[in-house]
């Protein structure tokens, strides 16, 4: 009885001395997946590649929103008209040859290249723009779009619109909701909305990299 009981406990032990040469044996081997990518880290770092540089636009926006409000006439009766309110002002930096995104105070605006010539630096761009409502600005209803284009003036893939329109949104009762300006102001005598404009098609993007996660729906 004793032999066995001394059998047993020697299997024992020599089972629990594999056990730990193994686990040694994992902890000093390096991981080949590891390793191999902290070598292409290691060789894109002394590459010094980098992500190829896109040329911007920067397009000037002045909205002034309209809000329906009370008002009282001289026969004494109350009815809502819409208001103007406070301006608003914001340069839109805009990748020249995708689709762009932005988001100004309760409205989402979206920009869309339609053409422009390398040579003559001519550029014809959509805009859309968005009314946001709900709490959490996550309801959208589309209250227009326009279209700006003129020349691009600038250097080093920065660039400025130089042409600009003003366009007013209505609502369905004929009622303004949106007046916007796009654009900078052109010189007396140039107008790059009139010329004609011999411009290359810009590439359609699917803007999967867009920031934008919200789609517009209708109320």
């Amino acid at each position: 009885m004793l032999k066995i009981v001394h059998s047993q406990t020697r299997l024992v032990a020599i089972l629990m001395a594999m056990l730990w040469s193994f686990a040694a044996r994992a902890v000093q081997a390096p991981d080949k997946n590891q390793s191999g990518n902290v070598q292409n880290n290691v060789s894109a770092e002394r590459s010094g590649k980098s992500a190829p540089r896109m040329a911007q636009v920067r397009i000037g926006l002045k909205l002034i929103p309209y809000q329906p409000m009370a008002v009282k006439g001289k026969d004494g009766k109350t009815t809502l008209k819409p208001q103007a309110l406070a301006t608003i002002q914001h340069t839109l930096r805009a990748r020249i040859e995708r689709v762009n995104h932005f988001y100004v105070g309760d409205w989402h605006v979206e920009t869309i290249p339609e053409a422009w010539s390398r040579e003559t630096m001519k550029y014809r761009v959509k805009l859309r723009f968005y009314k946001r409502y709900g709490a959490g600005k996550d309801l959208e209803e589309m209250v227009g779009h326009t279209i700006v284009q003129g020349t691009l003036e600038g250097r080093n893939y920065l660039y400025e619109l130089k042409g600009n329109v003003t366009t007013r949104f209505k609502n369905r009762r004929g009622e303004p909701v949106l007046a916007a300006t796009i654009g900078t102001p052109v010189p007396m005598g140039k107008d790059p909305v009139k010329e004609r404009m011999k411009a290359e098609p810009v590439a359609k993007y699917k803007n999967r990299n867009s920031p934008a996660t919200k789609t517009p729906v209708s109320r």
